[in-house]
Parts: structure tokens; sequence; C-alpha cells
């Protein structure tokens, strides 16, 4: 169930028919053979092929985590610096 901020509430739960897409499909988990297998893998969801990765972010993931933890200990260093010239003028 999703609830929106002005009270209405939708229920997921819908069943897919043959060539249709329900209005508000329920969530489905297609588990596939792992690689090892000799069964050819089958896509997880028709949704997964469709997907043109608006969230992948290229593997640089980390690479902008720690760019952003390393400004941040900066900005924190030179509110530090800051503070203690202040406090050291009066």
């Amino acid at each position: 169930m999703q609830t929106y901020s002005n009270g209405d509430v939708v229920r997921w739960i819908d069943e897919p028919a043959a060539g249709q897409e329900p209005e508000h499909p329920a969530p489905v988990l297609n588990l596939i053979t792992s690689k090892d297998d000799t069964a050819p893998a089958q896509p997880v969801a028709a949704a997964a092929q469709n997907s043109d990765d608006a969230d992948s972010d290229g593997g640089n993931g980390t690479a902008y985590g720690i760019a952003g933890i390393l400004l941040g200990l900066a900005g924190l260093v030179a509110g530090l610096l800051a503070y203690r010239r202040t406090n050291h003028a009066s």
C-alpha cells in the first residue's frame, strides 16, 4: 500500500493480464539460475530489460563519496580556524 500526503491510498496488487500492463502492478520477483548452471539465465523482470540505467553512476559513487568527505573535512578545518581566530582576537 502507498499512502499519499492527501490521504489517497493506492494498493499495488493488480495482477498482469495477458498482453496488458496493469495500472497498479503487484511486485514481481523472478529468480534466475546461477552462471554455473548449464541452463541459460532469464531476465529478472520486463522492467529491467527496458531500463535505461538512469540510476547508474558509472562506478563513480566511491570517488564522489571520498571527494565529499574530503571537502567536508576541509570545511570543518576552515570553520575551526575561523572560530579560533575570533576567540583569540577578543
